[in-house]
């Protein structure tokens, strides 16, 4: 195994209406006026903003909003957000939504005690982090990835640098996460069936990127990539199995937040490569995801057929062949492809 220092201070809260519990956490880490940030979607329509806000003011929190986030993480977006939160003064940040929001709401807090400019932090050599407002999420939707890892990942549209950039930090270490697994029956199927593959696809990627190949790690990757192909189709039913969403939500908890093994952005291929078709395009990354996958997969083939192997005849229970292990590998391409195409997702992009 290689060395690891791995540090998490992050409390989660997982369970049914553990949203109504917001507003005590919030008063446990000394806060006295929050920024709600979030994107205005379903969870919103469907009164998820209300409890919210009904919690924060039960504990005689005050609060104000930024709605309206994009479906990308833009410094447009995080300047706009941090000159809200000076003038106006707040002491803690809560997100509610999925990756982008908790990469905006990251950028904001660390922006907001920096006298200079937050792109300064993702630049390269980047400005370190030394000081930031406390922030908490509310997850809407399964594999945002941010909720968990001490990432921020931020584009800039400002000076027209599309690629997404990334900054490690501990400030970027949420203070608490709220998990209810109900709050995802609001979202849209499409964008369920997205955050199902992102969380999938995350693991295969911490997967394949464990060179020294060590057992413990892959057993837990390979745990929990079973997890999500045995739960998929009960979680993205209708009604949908409570019990399903909460396997496949405590699995993409677990998909980035280096128990299972480090990666740096720079080498998760897919999900790199999806940032960036999704902000040249105007699409959302997780539509974008099985086409970069399948990609990558077939890249790889030839030169890493071993864990390809592997990874068929672990996770996908495909026959292993010592004499023809190219066969084996490519099965395990195809049953990814297959899983894939179940959750509806293009496969190929159209140019």
């Amino acid at each position: 195994m290689d060395s690891v220092t791995t540090w998490n201070p992050t409390r989660f809260v997982f369970g049914k209406n553990t949203e109504n519990q917001v507003g005590i956490w919030c008063r446990k880490n000394a806060a006295t006026k929050v920024m709600l940030i979030h994107n205005s979607g379903s969870a919103m329509r469907y009164g998820l903003l209300d409890r919210v806000k009904d919690s924060i003011i039960k504990q005689n929190i005050s609060y104000i909003e930024m709605g309206d986030i994009e479906d990308h993480a833009r410094l447009s977006c995080a300047q706009r957000g941090i000159g809200i939160a000076r003038r106006e003064k707040v002491d803690f940040v809560l997100a509610i939504g999925g990756g982008n929001v908790i990469n905006i709401a990251k950028a904001i807090a660390a922006g907001s005690t920096y006298k200079g400019e937050v792109w300064d932090f993702f630049e390269s050599p980047p400005t370190p982090i030394t000081d930031s407002l406390p922030v908490a999420c509310i997850v809407t939707n399964v594999g945002t990835g941010a909720e968990s890892s001490d990432l921020c990942l931020l584009s800039n549209d400002v000076d027209g640098f599309a690629e997404v950039v990334q900054q490690i930090s501990d400030f970027f270490k949420l203070k608490f996460v709220i998990l209810n697994p109900e709050l995802t029956y609001t979202v849209p199927s499409d964008l369920l069936a997205q955050g199902i593959a992102n969380s999938f696809l995350r693991i295969l990627e911490t997967y394949f990127a464990n060179k020294t190949r060590s057992f413990v790690c892959d057993q837990l990757n390979e745990g929990l990539l079973r997890t999500i192909i045995h739960y998929k189709t009960a979680a993205l039913a209708s009604p949908p199995s409570y019990e399903a969403m909460a396997q496949v939500m405590w699995a993409s908890v677990l998909a980035d937040n280096a128990i299972c093994g480090e990666i740096s952005f720079p080498n998760r291929v897919v999900h790199k490569r999806a940032c960036a078709l999704g902000q040249k395009h105007e699409m959302p990354n997780g539509a974008i995801l099985a086409a970069a996958c399948l990609s990558w997969l077939n890249e790889i083939y030839l030169s890493d057929t071993p864990r390809l192997v592997r990874y068929a005849t672990e996770v996908w229970g495909v026959t292993n062949n010592p004499y023809d292990q190219a066969s084996v590998a490519l099965n395990g391409i195809r049953q990814t492809e297959g899983f894939l195409i179940s959750l509806k997702l293009p496969i190929v992009l159209e140019k």
